[in-house]
């Protein structure tokens, strides 16, 4: 604890400690202890923005509706147009026109 490295930081030397040899880390490596998370820096910044948004999106809005409705109306107005140049085809099957039951 007598040194303090910074995020992004790279290590050039670092001595093992003075503890026993079983509780010293494998590959002769140092432990660090994290003080503070990079929230400041710029990652952190959009970090902290994506965890802890206020901003709920809700489905009671009436534009949501009124999106839902005009999404629902491309899907019946597509639907129509394959059923109706499915059903002026002879050779095609009518059985895969319609929805087939679950």
């Amino acid at each position: 604890r007598a040194c303090v490295a910074l995020g992004g930081t790279k290590l050039l030397q670092h001595s093992a400690g003075t503890q026993p040899r079983s509780q010293q880390p494998p590959g002769g490596g140092a432990v660090g202890v994290v003080l503070r998370t990079g929230f400041h820096s710029s990652q952190g910044k959009l970090m902290r923005t994506i965890l802890f948004a206020t901003e709920r999106v809700n489905g009671s809005d009436r534009e949501t509706l009124l999106f839902i409705l005009f999404l629902l109306a491309f899907a019946i107005a597509a639907a129509g147009h394959v059923l109706s140049v499915g059903l002026a085809d002879p050779a095609r099957s009518r059985y895969k026109l319609t929805p087939a039951p679950p």
